[in-house]
């Protein structure tokens, strides 16, 4: 469970990366964030 760590501390920045790691491993895709949606390409609106 990645969700719910303190990225302003070490320990909760170590839990994270290890979580990363550990889901780039086993294959596991990552969420994508907005900037991936459809329609946010360089930030050009379609028309």
């Amino acid at each position: 469970e990645l969700t719910g760590l303190d990225v302003s501390s070490s320990d909760g920045r170590e839990k994270l990366s290890l979580g990363l790691k550990a889901m780039r491993v086993l294959g596991i895709a990552a969420p994508r964030g907005p900037a991936t949606e459809p329609g946010a390409e360089g930030g050009r609106v379609p028309r």
